[in-house]
């Protein structure tokens, strides 16, 4: 439910300190995880930078609830980076439901769908994408990826 937006994390997380023993604040806690998890590819924001000086938008699309999604964006600096978010928290739809494609089109302000170039490491999200008529690619290594990107972005 906090994946999307339809419970808040720290609430839930409330629910279980004492019975993990976790003597701090929820807070705590969520700083705690974020900042193991945290790491951003330095590669593929380099190659996300470089896509957008060529005047290509660039968007995260994240199966996140909103405290993650916010320190993310936010905390970590991948704002920076992209040109925004989507998150399945603030549009209600985890990736691959067709609902979640069909919010980012809308967002997009219904663009022709062969121009939406999606990129996932998982394999049910690249079909979802493509079945709702984006172009996509499986994500699975960064030579692989290299290689494509140069072949369908000019």
């Amino acid at each position: 439910m906090c994946l999307v937006g339809k419970a808040d994390l720290k609430e839930e997380l409330k629910k279980y300190l004492g019975q993990w023993g976790w003597k701090k604040s929820v807070d705590e806690l969520l700083s705690y995880w974020f900042v193991n998890e945290g790491v951003p590819d330095e590669h593929m924001l380099k190659s996300v930078k470089s896509l957008r000086s060529k005047g290509v938008a660039c968007y995260l699309g994240t199966n996140n609830e909103k405290y993650r999604t916010q320190y993310l964006f936010e905390d970590i600096g991948l704002k920076k980076y992209f040109d925004g978010t989507f998150s399945s928290a603030e549009l209600g739809f985890m990736k691959p439901q067709q609902e979640f494609w069909a919010s980012i089109y809308e967002y997009l302000g219904e663009p022709n769908k062969s121009e939406v170039l999606v990129w996932d490491d998982d394999e049910k999200n690249v079909t979802s994408a493509k079945s709702f008529g984006f172009r996509s690619e499986l994500y699975s290594d960064v030579d692989s990826y290299e290689k494509r990107i140069k072949a369908l972005v000019v």
